[in-house]
Formats: structure tokens, C-alpha cells, sequence
């Protein structure tokens, strides 16, 4: 399989996380539109879409904690609602995708993923054979079965798995920000995956804004050291999907503004 990229629509991007069950439908129209023209261009070879929860997933989550005020391990009602309200939201994004010319398959993540006290488990046959066909995959954060409950998993950590798992060469990070901030407000344009940890403990500035039960930059920063694991995998990019074009430059190797981490 060649030139794997896994792009994650973060759930800033694609909907209003302060406005519930809201999508911005102006840039997931472009955004479509941005990734339809990378792949039809060559730049893309083969390619899963992974989305997250923003004004849906994240609500229904944060809802049921505020009523119970404790963990929902085994709160089978968050888990029915959470997943209705993905679906919806997945279904949402897949019209527009597909409108676009992109030929994409909504999968339930909560069906072909299991948490074990090991660790998570990803059945990933039918993606593989999805992708073999020149078909994308598309799956989205989600609540999932554990061992012992019900539990977030979150769609970095499912682009983390997807890319070990799949040998993934690149992931594109699709966010409301324009990449990792300092601090000092400045965006570290490169930044080595050596430097991960120093940059979690010291400079990282979590910016993100609305609801996000799943841990906002820092989460993420943790899912791409987990990620870089494979060894096939050469670079991340973490870009805005609010400013025209970025995507489309980024997934054609061409400059734009964004973090871009590489090995070493």
C-alpha cells in the first residue's frame, strides 16, 4: 500500500463546540472541497478520514457527567446517546464528503474497537480491504466497550492506532488552529518528535476552545509520539481547516503555515 495518509477533522474544525449539535458546514464544505482536489490531483494515494466529536460527542458526554458526577463506566444510556449523536454527526459529514467526489464509507468505530486491560484492540480487516479497493474509511472518536465498561476513545488516539497499525506515511491534523502554539503565542513550525515530551512539559499551550472531554493539544501531542512507533511513518502536520487552501498545500508538499513534526 502506498503513500498512507490518515487525516483527522478535528471536532473545532468541522462544527461550533460552543454551540450544541452544530456544524460549520461552510468549512466542511471547503474543507471537502480542499480534499477532494488533493486526491484528484495525486497527491493522496490511499486515505482514512477520522473525525472528531465537537458540538456532538463531546455535549452528550460532558451532559451525563455534569448530571451523575461520577464516572460512567457502566452508564449504558451515555453510551446508547453518544453513539446516536456520532452517527448523526458522521452521517452529516460523509454527505458532504461524498458530494465532493470523495468515496467514503462511514464505519462505527464502537464495532471494530475493543479496550482489553492490554491495551486497545482495532479489528482492521474491512479497513484494509476498503482501502485496497480505493475506497476511504471513515471513522470518528467515539464511546467504545472496555473490559470493564463504557469509555471515550478519542480520534487522535484512533489515528494514533490506525497508523501503527496500517504503516501509515503521513497524518494531516486537521484543526481550528493555525498548529502548536508556545507560550509566547508563537507557532513552532517544526518541531522532531525527539522533542515531544520537552515540548509537552514545557511550551504547549492546550488551546483548545469549547467543550473537550478528550484532553484538547496536549492529548494530541500524546497520540503522535504513540503514533511515530511505526516506523513507516515520516510526518505529521497539525493545520487550520478555518484558513483556505492550508489543507490542500499541506497534503500536496507544498508551504503553508502549520506545525509540521518529523522524525528525529
Amino acid at each position: 500500500m502506498r503513500d498512507l495518509v490518515i487525516v483527522k477533522l478535528g471536532g473545532a474544525a468541522i462544527t461550533f463546540k460552543d454551540r450544541p449539535f452544530s456544524i460549520r458546514l461552510h468549512d466542511l464544505e471547503r474543507i471537502a472541497s480542499e480534499l477532494s482536489s488533493a486526491l484528484k490531483s495525486g497527491c493522496i494515494d490511499n486515505m482514512v478520514i477520522v473525525h472528531g466529536g465537537g458540538s456532538y460527542g463531546h455535549i452528550v458526554v460532558e451532559t451525563y457527567r455534569k448530571m451523575y458526577r461520577r464516572k460512567l463506566e457502566l452508564n449504558t444510556n451515555m453510551f446508547v446517546d453518544t453513539v446516536l449523536a456520532m452517527r448523526e454527526l458522521n452521517n452529516a459529514v460523509a454527505e458532504v464528503l461524498r458530494y465532493h467526489g470523495l468515496p467514503v464509507i462511514p464505519m462505527d468505530t464502537h464495532s471494530i474497537v475493543y479496550i482489553g486491560i492490554d491495551g486497545v484492540k482495532l479489528y482492521i480487516d474491512t479497513i484494509e480491504k476498503l482501502l485496497n479497493y480505493k475506497l476511504i474509511p471513515l471513522l470518528y472518536g467515539d464511546v467504545v466497550i472496555t473490559y470493564s465498561g463504557f469509555n471515550v476513545l478519542s480520534g487522535d488516539d484512533i489515528v494514533a492506532e490506525l497508523a501503527i497499525r496500517l504503516k501509515a506515511n503521513r497524518i494531516v491534523f486537521v484543526t481550528s488552529v493555525d498548529g502548536i502554539y508556545t507560550r509566547s503565542g508563537n507557532v513552532i513550525e517544526i518541531l522532531k518528535y525527539s522533542e515531544i515530551d520537552r515540548v509537552l512539559t514545557s511550551h504547549v499551550s492546550n488551546t483548545s476552545s469549547g467543550v473537550d472531554v478528550t484532553g484538547g493539544m496536549k492529548r494530541k501531542l500524546a497520540a503522535i509520539k504513540r503514533a511515530f512507533q511505526s516506523e513507516n511513518l515520516e510526518t505529521v502536520y497539525i493545520v487550520s481547516g478555518l484558513v483556505p487552501k492550508r489543507l490542500k498545500s499541506v497534503l500536496c508538499n507544498e508551504n503553508a503555515m502549520c506545525t509540521r513534526i518529523v522524525r528525529g
